[in-house]
């Protein structure tokens, strides 16, 4: 099982996991647990990109990177700029859930 997971950014790496402080103040921005963001949604929804950010954010703090909202912005700015899309940054977050604890992680195989 994997501790984390990375945000790759141009050459930068950033680990990324939903500690239980940072999904703490995660919820108590949100108003709602981050995998009910995911859940709730109906037909061809997506969550908000202030909603990913948010989640993102947090999930970059819980390691003790000191990342302000700001901050969140222009890496998100500087991701898109490097091929990334919403649609990538989606299956991050939802990578980040598994990792954190919020989705099963399907067990790794052992090599021999």
């Amino acid at each position: 099982m994997k501790f984390c997971t990375t945000f790759k950014v141009g050459e930068d790496e950033y680990q990324a996991r939903l500690t239980a402080r940072a999904c703490v103040e995660l919820e108590k921005t949100l108003g709602e647990n981050p995998l009910n963001v995911f859940t709730s949604l109906t037909g061809n929804e997506l969550p908000s990109l202030n909603t990913l950010l948010t989640i993102l954010k947090y999930s970059l703090t819980g390691l003790n990177h000191s990342l302000t909202m700001n901050d969140v912005y222009n890496l998100y700015d500087k991701y898109c700029d490097n091929g990334g899309n919403i649609a990538s940054l989606i299956e991050f977050i939802l990578d980040v859930l598994k990792v954190s604890g919020f989705i099963p992680q399907e067990p790794t195989k052992e090599k021999n």
